[in-house]
C-alpha cells in the first residue's frame, strides 16, 4: 500500500490533463484562435516540464534502491546468488537511462563538468556489472567479503565524484542571465533549499525502495530454497547436474 501511494499514485495523477487543475472551463480546440492555441501549447509545455521535475525523484530512486537492496540481501545471505545476478542485470539499464539524460544535457549545456559528472555517476552503476564475479558467487571467506566491500566503496566514490562535479557546474554557470544555483530566488533558477529538497526526496524514496525490494528478495530466496529442498539428491537433481556439466564442457 505504501509503495502504491508513494510511487504509483503520482504517476497516475500525471496522466490527468493539466487543464483539470487550472479551474478554467474547457474550450474545444476548433474554436481557439491561433494566439490561444499557442498559449495552450505553451502552458502544456510548462506543465509537462513541471510534471517531469516532480516525477524525476521517483524515477531516479527506483533502480538505485534496487541496487542497494541487492547488496544488502547479498550481505545478509552471502551464500545466495539471486540478488547478485539481479544487481548485475539491473546495472546496465540504469546506466543507459543516465546516458539518455547525459545526451540531452550535453545538447543543452555545453560544459564538460556536467557531462563528466553524469558519466561518473553512470560508471558507478556500470561498475557493479563489471565486477559481476564478486556478486554472483557465494561469499565463503573473509577475502570474498573484502572484495564486496571494495566494490561498494569504488561505486560510492564514483557517485560522489560525479555529484561533486555536477554541483560545481550548478554553482558556477548561468542560463539566460540567471544563475543555475544561487541564494537569490530572483536571479537564480534553483536555490539551495530546492536542491536539498530534491536530494532528500530522491534519497528518501530510494531508501524506501531498498527496504521494499530487500523484503521481496528475502521472500524470493526463501521460496527458491523451499522449492529446491524436495529435489536434493533426487534423480531429477542428478540429471540436472549432468546437463550443467555437459554445458560447462561445451562452453
Amino acid at each position: 500500500g505504501a509503495f502504491d501511494f508513494s510511487f504509483v499514485v503520482p504517476i497516475l495523477l500525471s496522466f490527468c490533463p493539466w487543464s483539470w487543475w487550472d479551474g478554467t472551463p474547457a474550450t474545444p480546440a476548433g474554436t481557439l484562435t491561433l494566439t490561444q492555441q499557442v498559449e495552450r501549447i505553451t502552458d502544456g509545455l510548462i506543465e509537462g516540464f513541471a510534471y517531469m521535475t516532480m516525477l524525476l525523484p521517483t524515477v531516479l530512486s527506483l533502480l538505485p534502491g534496487v541496487q542497494r537492496a541487492c547488496v544488502r540481501v547479498k550481505t545478509l545471505l552471502p551464500q545466495s546468488v539471486l540478488p547478485g545476478w539481479m544487481l548485475v542485470s539491473a546495472s546496465p539499464f540504469y546506466a543507459l537511462f543516465l546516458l539518455v539524460i547525459c545526451v540531452v544535457i550535453n545538447q543543452l549545456f555545453d560544459s564538460p563538468l556536467i557531462v563528466i559528472g553524469l558519466l561518473l555517476v553512470m560508471s558507478s552503476s556500470l561498475y557493479y556489472g563489471i565486477r559481476w564475479d564478486v556478486f554472483t558467487r557465494p561469499l565463503v571467506s573473509p577475502a570474498d567479503f573484502n572484495r564486496l566491500n571494495a566494490a561498494k566503496r569504488v561505486a560510492g566514490l564514483l557517485t560522489a565524484a560525479g555529484g561533486t562535479l555536477i554541483l560545481i557546474y550548478l554553482t558556477t554557470h548561468s542560463l539566460l542571465g540567471h544563475r543555475l544555483l544561487g541564494l537569490d530566488p530572483e536571479t537564480s533558477l534553483v536555490i539551495p533549499l530546492d536542491l536539498v529538497e530534491f536530494f532528500l526526496e530522491t534519497v528518501g524514496r530510494s531508501m524506501f525502495m531498498t527496504a521494499f525490494v530487500a523484503d521481496l528478495f528475502l521472500l524470493m530466496n526463501l521460496s527458491a530454497w523451499k522449492s529446491a529442498q524436495p529435489y536434493q539428491n533426487s534423480p531429477a537433481a542428478r540429471q540436472y547436474d549432468q546437463t550443467m556439466q555437459a554445458l560447462d564442457h561445451t562452453a
